[in-house]
Order: structure tokens, then sequence, then C-alpha cells
């Protein structure tokens, strides 16, 4: 201790004669930095011990020197350990993962991972499962329907014909007599229609439409200009309108109707 200068040592010599007890530090540089402790013994006597801080902290870097470098090597391990079990954890969902792409860019035939394990990614690989056989059935389904709509688009377009060889394309157009029609349907086959036919002198013409669109109309429309050929030209209009309105009555389960204007032109008089 008498190597260490430090005015606080009078302060101590003071606790002693007063017979106090405690600890103080003494030393203003680090090297002659010392802790003492003292106090008065049942005797009478005072005493007092001097450690150098450089000695108790001496350990203590030992420790650091020791427990640092463990330590990160600790760290180190515990990360390679770490890296190792998410790989291996993580490997079949790789293998699911590149098998859904190949399913995503159409490969439905694709052959996923098995899993062996109970997890996660076992219910993630079963809804993929799942998800392949309802695409499956949907392609498949998707290829009947598309043939299907293929086969009525192509029926429709042979209805379409059909529909319009029944109306008159062979119009008359002399010095008495100039007419034209045309019929533009808003779908491949309608319920519009018109007629004429030209018997003793006179013209017998029919302008219709019929209730609903497509196939149903079409049918009806042919009906009705069948009717309009039956029921002129024998008799007067009046009859003749309630002759097609028998006919399209009859056998009408969908209570289908056709809006219609006949009409009877004489062509020596002009009268209609």
């Amino acid at each position: 201790a008498d190597k260490v200068k430090d005015p606080g040592f009078h302060d101590l010599t003071k606790a002693l004669v007063n017979r106090e007890s405690g600890t103080m530090i003494l030393g203003k540089q680090d090297a002659e930095r010392v802790m003492v402790s003292y106090g008065t013994l049942s005797n009478g006597w005072s005493i007092c011990v001097f450690y150098y801080f450089k000695e108790i902290t001496a350990s203590t870097v030992k420790i650091r020197n020791i427990v640092i470098p463990v330590s990160l090597l600790a760290i180190l391990l515990m990360g390679l350990v770490c890296w190792y079990v998410i790989k291996r954890l993580l490997k079949p969902l790789r293998k699911v993962t590149e098998s859904a792409l190949e399913i995503a860019e159409g490969n439905f035939d694709t052959k996923l991972p098995e899993v062996v394990r109970e997890d996660e990614i076992k219910k993630l690989r079963d809804a993929f499962d799942n998800m392949q056989v309802s695409l499956k059935d949907y392609i498949e389904n998707l290829k009947v329907s598309t043939a299907a709509n293929e086969r009525y688009s192509n029926e429709l377009v042979i209805a379409s014909k059909i529909q319009e060889a029944m109306l008159q394309h062979d119009f008359p157009n002399d010095d008495k007599l100039d007419i034209f029609a045309r019929i533009i349907p808003a779908r491949v086959v309608g319920g519009d229609l018109y007629d004429f036919s030209v018997k003793n002198g006179k013209v017998y013409f029919a302008v219709g439409d019929v209730s609903g669109k497509g196939i149903s109309a079409a049918l009806y429309m042919a009906l009705t200009k069948s009717a309009f050929r039956f029921g002129t030209g024998l008799v007067d209009m009046d009859h003749a309108v309630a002759k097609i309105n028998n006919a399209l009555s009859e056998n009408n389960p969908m209570n289908m109707f056709v809006t219609l204007f006949l009409a009877c032109l004489d062509l020596e008089t002009g009268l209609m």
C-alpha cells in the first residue's frame, strides 16, 4: 500500500482511529488503484486489507478471453445446425413447389412427391393432389362441353342456312309489282319472318315476329310460314287469319305466339 499515493490515506487513518468499519478506493491511476476494507477486531485492534484492482480483474479478463471465443464458436455451430435442420425440413416443400410449378405449366400428370411426416407440408401436398385431380376432371369436362358447343354451333349454322332457304328470295320486279325483303336475325337463328304469294292477280303477304329467340322461335316461325301458305288464297282475309290462328294454337305446350301482319293487295284495283 505504500506504493499508492493518494490523499485518501488521511481519511483511512482517521476512520481507523475512530474504530470505524467500511470500504474505500484509493489511487487515481489504474495500475495503483486499490480497494481497502477496514474494521475493528474484538480485542480493539484495527485492521485493513488492500486489494489491487488489477489482481481482482485479472481472473475476469481471463474468463472473458475464454468465454467470448467459446460463445462465438457455439453460435456458429448453432447456426450450422439450424441451417441443416431447416434445409432438411424444407426439402419436401421445395419438391412440392417444383411439382406445383410443372402443374401450373399444364403438365397435369406430374407426380407429386410423397411426404411421410404428418405436418403442414403434407397437408399442402395433399391439397395440391386434390387440386390436380380436380383440374384434370375440369379439363376433361371442358373438352367434352367444348366439343358439344362446337357441334351445337355447327347445327345452328346449318339451321340458319335452312331457315334462310325457307324465306322467299325470288322477288318479282315488273311494271305492276316490285317486292324486296331481308331479315338479319339478332342471333344465328330467330323468329322474324316474311312471306308473300301471288294468286289470281292478288298479292298476299305477311310480316311477323315470333315471341322468344333461338331454335324454338325459328321452329315456330317455320310453322307460321306454312300456316300462312295454307291459310291464304282460297278464303277472305278474316277467315285466313282465323285459320292461321287456330293452326298455331293447336299443340302449343310452350304457349308461344307470333305478332303477325297479313294483307292482300289487288293488283288490278290497287285496293289492299
